[in-house]
Order: structure tokens, then sequence, then C-alpha cells
């Protein structure tokens, strides 16, 4: 009887730890099999105090989840496109080796790689400088020589 118990215990255990592992639904790149190892937050203009690299789970889920967070205003027809100045670079690194990177202006204004700046329609409950503010970088980010190192205020 005993033995029947352990089985099913361990049973158990292991369809919990599959289901955990299982990707979330609302993160469409992690069921495709693209797990986020590593999320770059860098400033623009350079500003080290705003700089974040992370690699801890916790800390790559409350960015994936603000980016999620964010909606943008599809443009109105006739509607030039906007130039905006990016003030924040957020870069995914993904396991297949592949990077993701947004670019935010304040935040107002979001656009993935080099496609048009997009409106955001409402800021999410918690802004990116909260999050920054809540966790400490992971790793120490690595500039180049002769980077510039700027003072924005208005990271976000």
């Amino acid at each position: 009887m005993k033995w029947k118990r352990a089985v099913a215990v361990l049973l158990l255990c292991g369809l919990l730890q599959g289901c955990g592992l299982a990707p979330s639904f609302a993160d469409p790149e992690r069921s495709a099999g693209k797990i986020v190892l590593q999320v770059s937050v860098e400033a623009m203009p350079a500003d080290t105090a705003w700089d974040r690299v992370y690699t801890e789970p916790v800390k790559i889920e409350a960015i994936l989840d603000y980016i999620q967070a964010l909606h943008t205003v599809p443009p109105e027809t006739g509607e030039q496109e906007v130039k905006e100045e990016a003030t924040c670079k957020i870069t995914l690194h993904y396991s297949a080796g592949a990077d993701k990177v947004y670019y935010m202006a304040g935040e107002s204004y979001l656009r993935e790689g080099e496609a048009s700046w997009m409106r955001l329609e409402a800021h999410p409950e918690i802004s990116l400088r909260e999050i920054l503010r809540e966790n400490q970088s992971d790793l120490t980010q690595v500039f180049t020589p002769g980077e510039s190192v700027g003072h924005r205020d208005h990271f976000t």
C-alpha cells in the first residue's frame, strides 16, 4: 500500500513540475520555444544609473509583463510618421540566439527594432523606472571605450 502512495506522489510531483515548465499562452514567443535568458535595459544617451542587465527569471518576467502591458494606438489615416528620440533601449536575449530590441521615447512612444514609432495608449500600473528602481542589475554591463556617458533624467 505504501509503494502505491509513493508512486502516486511521484507521478503528481512530475505532473506539477511539467506544468510549471509549460510556456505561458500570454507570450507567443515562449510557446514557440523561445525563452528569454537575459534582458538588457539601457538609457539613451548612456546613463549608467539606469542601465540594468537581468538574468534572474523574476526580474526578466517583470520586464516582459511591463512590455506586454503596453498598448499602442494605431496611426490615424494621413498621420505623418512620428520622429522621436529614443530614451531607452530594451533588449531581450533569447535562448535560440536571436535578440529582440524595443525602443521607448519617454512613456509616450514605443517601437520594435527599426519599425515606426507607435504612440502608447495608456501607461501600465507600474512604470519602467519603478521596476528598475526595485530591481538592481544582476550583471555589470560592459561599455566599449569611447562611449559617452550622459545624464538624462527623463528615462521613461
